[in-house]
């Protein structure tokens, strides 16, 4: 029954892990919607009442996706039904709490495995057939975990995150293909996801329970407690298939936007503080410096050139600058940016360099003519004065002037 063309009623949805969760609440709303379903699981048993009911409409396969060629041979399957592939919702995966070394091999393997790499085998299997199309839309379950791990799900949050590393550079790739990608972030939701059958638990070390312990704690004291709904959950997912600009990222329920608000806003602010260690760690424009004698001429000439942005890239990001007009020293990157266009937009100063000499305490010291020129030409000033220089690192961190030895 191969159909071309796609509207809402006759979008075809291949969906991973429909047995349970949010794979399931999805199919049934699909299926309630009037919408063409392949529903997969491990065991298509679980699924068969799910589907049966619409038959002309949907299908059950069944699918381990930790199998590459299972994959393809499941796409190919959907594609001869249904004559094409319009969503797949990549959501089958599992979690196994428990510390870094309390995992074994196998254990975190298998979390690797059916989380990331069943996404990534479902994924290259369904990407040929959308390529095709020039339209397609993947919606890949990732967690908040991807954005705010937590203690005892380092395997969990690792398949996760790469998940969202997958999905974001994967998103680029296809947008000019005509296909979309969505990444969810649901927070805890009300599904089988932390009961007996699906969740796994690792055997506790003793010293890692005042950290993981209250991981285990606080997921089995959740359990059956979610706030998430998973119908509800189904229904902003469809709501995002249905838009014509679907967001790259997904958040469900309240949980997951404070956490991640506040994860983002702290890491902002570790950002900013690490800027001053973490940024000057660049080459000087234009390639490394042989010697800070040398840095300073690269200053002086691009300070010659007009070239703000050059210069003010060969400084620490806390550079002291004098501000000679007034006495004082402009502190910072931005503020000799700022100081600097200023004086070109007033004025016409150029410097001219008459000799540079590196000291032993590492300091630089520049004979310069200051020659300062009024916009018509007429000379305001012309003065001989001693640039003493200080450095951090490749980068300029201080500049005093000084008068001219007699």
């Amino acid at each position: 029954m191969a159909r071309q063309g796609s509207s809402e009623q006759n979008r075809v949805w291949f969906v991973t892990g429909a047995s349970s969760g949010f794979g399931r609440a999805l199919s049934r709303a699909v299926l309630e919607s009037g919408e063409h379903l392949v529903a997969t699981a491990r065991d298509p048993e679980t699924i068969r009442t799910l589907v049966e009911p619409h038959a002309q409409r949907a299908i059950a396969l069944r699918l381990d996706v930790t199998d590459a060629d299972a994959a393809r041979a499941a796409v190919a399957q959907a594609v001869a039904r249904f004559g094409r592939l319009d969503v797949v919702f990549n959501n089958a995966g599992y979690g196994h709490v428990g510390a870094v070394e309390e995992l074994t091999d196998e254990e975190w393997r298998r979390q690797l495995d059916v989380n990331l790499r069943g996404v990534i085998n479902v994924t290259r299997a369904a990407l040929p057939v959308m390529r095709k199309q020039r339209s397609g839309h993947f919606v890949q379950m990732a967690s908040l975990n991807a954005v705010e791990p937590l203690p005892g799900g380092a395997y969990y949050t690792a398949s996760k995150f790469g998940i969202k590393g997958f999905s974001e550079a994967m998103a680029a790739e296809v947008a000019p293909l005509g296909i979309k990608v969505t990444i969810v972030e649901p927070g805890p939701f009300r599904t089988r996801f932390l009961a007996p059958e699906s969740a796994q638990w690792a055997k506790p070390t003793p010293d890692y329970t005042p950290s993981v312990g209250k991981s285990r704690a606080m997921l089995h004291k959740m359990d059956g407690k979610q706030a998430g709904d998973p119908a509800r959950a189904a229904q902003a997912i469809m709501k995002v298939v249905r838009a014509k600009k679907a967001p790259l990222r997904l958040p469900l329920g309240r949980m997951a936007f404070e956490q991640i608000r506040k994860t983002l806003r702290a890491q902002l602010e570790e950002l900013e503080a690490a800027a001053a260690i973490g940024e000057p760690t660049d080459f000087p424009a234009g390639g490394p410096a042989a010697s800070h004698e040398e840095l300073v001429r690269r200053a002086y000439s691009a300070f010659n050139e007009r070239d703000v942005d050059a210069a003010v890239a060969l400084m620490d990001p806390e550079v002291d600058w004098p501000n000679v007009p007034k006495g004082g020293f402009v502190h910072g990157q931005e503020q000799v940016r700022h100081h600097w266009r200023e004086q070109f937009r007033q004025a016409d100063p150029r410097i001219e360099l008459a000799g540079v000499t590196e000291k032993d305490d590492g300091r630089v010291e520049a004979q310069v003519r200051q020659i300062v020129r009024a916009p018509d030409g007429s000379k305001l000033s012309d003065d001989r004065v001693v640039h003493v220089f200080t450095f951090a690192g490749e980068r300029i961190r201080r500049m005093e002037v000084r008068a001219p030895r007699v």
